[in-house]
């Protein structure tokens, strides 16, 4: 799949669960990332920082998935029953993680960013996380009620 392919999957998959949310994405324009090209094939991006005032790196600079897959290896554990992302970046790391769950881990993926989210749609396939029972995805401004009703329903 080419990346408008793959956006509009993500899209579907999306509208699928959230009519709502799907159309408010899909509307949203993508400010503040830069996705660059890599020597793996698929890019990698930077994000503006409003407190430094500068780009900075937010997946490895020329290997986010081999990166990704690596790094979600070495921290993923059989025995916790719960786990917390907190920001997903161009999603790589979070797909990588989510597809080692086992079925009595919950896992929780957190992005105060939806432009950043609408990106890596365009990037990484969502649906396989998307349909995880076990996974739960929230994106947007209000994070603090969505962690805290997700945490009380472990």
């Amino acid at each position: 799949m080419n990346a408008e392919q793959l956006y509009q999957h993500n899209l579907a998959a999306i509208a699928a669960v959230s009519p709502e949310f799907a159309a408010a994405l899909d509307a949203l324009p993508v400010v503040g990332i830069k996705l660059l090209p890599t020597s793996e094939g698929g890019p990698t991006g930077q994000l503006w920082d409003d407190v430094t005032q500068q780009w900075v790196m937010i997946a490895h600079p020329e290997r986010p998935a081999a990166d990704a897959e690596r790094i979600a290896g070495e921290i993923w554990q059989r025995e916790p029953r719960v786990f917390c992302l907190m920001g997903l970046g161009l999603g790589h790391f979070a797909v990588a993680f989510a597809k080692r769950l086992l079925p009595h881990q919950r896992l929780g993926l957190f992005e105060p960013n939806p432009c950043l989210f609408k990106a890596s749609m365009s990037l990484v396939d969502w649906q396989p996380l998307l349909a995880q029972p076990n996974a739960q995805v929230m994106i947007g401004d209000n994070l603090g009620a969505g962690l805290e009703h997700w945490w009380l329903t472990l």
